[in-house]
């Protein structure tokens, strides 16, 4: 009995050490990869599982944004932050960041921080790739929401529009249209939460011309994972989000500026007594 169990501790430590040597000569002669591959390569492929993973989609979900932010955070790291340009990550390389974010999207619509994180990571990307990828460069909603500031409104009211006036429309390529923004080339990447919508339209007829004149109402042709009080909630943080992500010091711009006002109407005072007392005696 002994010697059985002397025999088989000694198979278990040879095939232990023999597994540390295989894996120090395979490290040895690894195949030099281009920079374009990777072995995260092969876990892509989970949002297949949505459905089947007996109600661990969400913890899935979690997983592959997380698997996101080191993906970036590691190149990062190996390049060095102060030799990375935080606006344009061409250098990066960072080709397998939409997929990441893109199954964890598809396991969990309602992860807001993966849409968040994706409008503000994703403009940085090689406009090139861009349009491999995705067909079109994404959108740079942080830019959108500071240029379209005007007397007509803020930036991000625009952006919280847009956001939420999305229809299908099969005649597009996208299979998507925008009320705010016609034609559009983005799809609706949050339907799963809002759902399809139809908008409704009027006939107005002017100068002879039939035209269609949005009412204002919609009809939901088949309902989202929210409802549309979640959803516009949940809109209003994004855009704020948004916005913030802009111009980060905007908070302290308005503070800083408001004593810089009350610095300059101090002096000009004090200028203004000074120069009283100076011209008080002459006649």
């Amino acid at each position: 009995m002994k010697r059985q169990l002397l025999i088989a501790f000694l198979v278990f430590a040879a095939g232990f050490a023999s597994i540390f040597d295989l894996s120090r000569y395979i490290s040895a002669h690894r195949i030099s990869l281009p920079d374009t591959y990777a072995d995260s390569d092969l876990d892509l492929q989970g949002k297949r599982l949505k459905g089947y993973t007996l109600g661990t989609d969400g913890l899935l979900a979690d997983w592959y944004w997380m698997r996101s932010l080191q993906y970036i955070g590691g190149k990062i790291a190996i390049k060095g932050l102060d030799q990375t340009n935080l606006e344009d990550m061409t250098s990066l390389n960072p080709r397998l960041l939409y997929p990441l974010l893109d199954n964890a999207t598809t396991l969990d619509p309602k992860l807001m921080a993966a849409y968040s994180y994706g409008a503000t990571v994703l403009p940085a990307i090689d406009p090139k790739q861009a349009k491999e990828w995705f067909g079109g460069n994404p959108p740079d909603l942080t830019v959108i929401a500071r240029s379209r500031s005007g007397h007509g409104g803020t930036g991000a009211d625009y952006l919280y529009t847009y956001l939420r006036t999305y229809y299908r429309d099969e005649s597009k390529a996208t299979g998507w249209n925008n009320l705010a923004f016609p034609n559009v080339g983005m799809p609706h990447v949050l339907w799963e939460l809002q759902g399809e919508r139809k908008p409704l339209f009027a006939k107005h007829e002017e100068h002879g011309h039939t035209t269609e004149v949005f009412t204002g109402k919609w009809e939901q042709v088949t309902p989202g994972s929210m409802t549309p009080l979640q959803y516009d909630q949940a809109i209003g943080d994004l855009v704020g989000y948004l916005q913030w992500m802009g111009e980060p010091a905007q908070n302290t711009r308005v503070r800083v500026g408001v004593w810089v006002l009350l610095f300059l109407l101090g002096l000009t005072f004090v200028a203004w007594r000074l120069n009283a007392a100076f011209w008080k005696d002459v006649k």
